[in-house]
């Protein structure tokens, strides 16, 4: 609104939207913050060309600033390790145990049942992933559209099949990882209440949920594994990995 808002839409030409976006970032905005103005801009003057206000959308003229990412850290099995004793119940290690050693999202994790896990024993069992928790609902999919198996460590089995013991779940179709009225965690509490104290406490306070994917895919790399292979059992493709 500073800027732009009151100008006509056909005064808004690539120089001008140029000379906006160099303004944004002597005022100090962050390149990423740009790129996002520019992409919610964009949209809307797509939405003009579509009900016939421009002819065309002049931002598609003007290159958007180059977003220097900083390298996605992982930890190592023994930081991995500590963070998992300082959580408080069995059911935040089992959490943090799908993350940090079977390589799931966020998303994939707070969705998965009891009658996803196949084969379930202190040496093992397989995870069936064909569903994702996201924007407050569970969705039969997952982010690439395809579903996968994972195998489980035995570290990670134990975990889970003494919190099968301790809930003993009535119902296959009750989540593993749930709130005291069986709806799925809420992430950003979980972790300022019970990930981030126990990530600071085990040193690695810079570490968040999602680091444990990050480590997982680190830890299987250095084990041996190829890209491929792990790309698969994360569900990415090889080129992410």
């Amino acid at each position: 609104i500073p800027y732009i808002g009151g100008a006509r839409l056909r005064d808004l030409g690539p120089a001008r939207l140029r000379e906006w976006r160099d303004q944004m970032v002597r005022d100090g905005a962050t390149p990423t913050i740009v790129t996002n103005v520019m992409k919610t801009l964009s949209s809307a003057l797509g939405a003009a060309v579509d009900d016939g206000k421009l002819p065309t959308n002049p931002l598609l003229g003007v290159k958007r600033l180059p977003v220097i990412r900083e390298p996605r850290r992982s930890l190592s099995a023994d930081q991995a390790e500590r963070v998992r004793v300082q959580l408080p119940t069995q059911q935040d290690r089992v959490l943090w145990g799908f993350l940090y050693a079977a390589g799931l999202r966020t998303e994939e994790a707070l969705a998965l049942r009891w009658a996803d896990v196949i084969g379930l024993s202190r040496a093992g069992c397989t995870l069936k992933i064909d569903r994702v928790f996201t924007s407050g609902q569970i969705r039969n999919t997952t982010k690439t559209g395809r579903g996968r198996d994972v195998p489980v460590i035995a570290p990670l089995a134990q975990d889970l099949f003494d919190l099968f013991e301790d809930s003993r779940p009535e119902q296959d179709d009750e989540l593993i990882c749930s709130s005291s009225v069986g709806t799925p965690i809420n992430l950003h509490n979980w972790r300022s209440r019970l990930f981030n104290p126990a990530a600071d406490a085990a040193g690695v306070g810079w570490a968040t949920p999602y680091t444990g994917r990050t480590t997982y895919i680190s830890l299987q790399i250095h084990a041996g594994l190829s890209p491929v292979t792990v790309a698969a059992l994360a569900g990415n493709s090889p080129d992410i990995i």
